[in-house]
């Protein structure tokens, strides 16, 4: 991760790029459920491409971030060869967004924020609170990409957005955090 693009705990991996675009969201299943160190509650089992990994090549393979020396230590006790694993997922292709709509722009932002309701003023200031009030009415977006656009989860959640706000339909938050039933399904 870097800056812009923060890796956050059990939420973020590293994908092969030509297989997995960064800001894809992956479910699995296997992973719900799971009472994971650290955390205070079990794990939803949702997980998002926000990193390249060098080593990581190939479709359906993944390296999830665990952040710690001491999550790594705990993961590599684990009875499941030596911290990997073989389990189903589902994964969620980040959409295109429609056109000046995109996420990745600017004004792309400020167009998908003003729709929303979010944003009043045209301030980088306005514009980085009205995207942190959105980003906090999502909770898999973690605390370090507050106020950037450009972090995976909240590249997921903006695109999702904009592809209800560019066809006039009401962008509920909660509804989207839910699966969509989708997807490539696969060991």
């Amino acid at each position: 991760g870097n800056r812009s693009n923060p890796l956050s705990t059990y939420r973020t991996v590293a994908a092969d790029q030509k297989h997995h675009s960064y800001g894809s969201r992956i479910y699995a299943p296997g992973l719900a459920g799971e009472e994971i160190l650290g955390w205070e509650k079990p794990h939803d089992g949702y997980l998002w491409v926000a990193d390249t990994g060098g080593g990581i090549k190939g479709y359906l393979r993944f390296d999830v971030f665990v952040g710690t020396q001491k999550t790594y230590d705990w993961v590599m006790d684990l009875e499941n060869q030596q911290g990997k694993w073989k389990v189903p997922v589902e994964v969620e292709k980040l959409p295109g967004a429609p056109s000046g709509y995109s996420p990745k722009t600017d004004s792309g932002v400020r167009k998908i924020l003003e729709k929303l309701g979010h944003l009043k003023g045209d301030s980088k200031a306005e514009v980085a609170e009205a995207l942190t009030a959105f980003q906090k009415q999502h909770h898999h977006i973690p605390e370090p990409e507050y106020g950037s656009a450009r972090g995976a989860i909240t590249l997921w959640y903006l695109t999702q957005a904009a592809l209800k706000v560019a066809k006039g339909e009401p962008y509920d938050a909660v509804a989207t955090g839910k699966r969509s039933g989708s997807i490539n399904e696969s060991e």
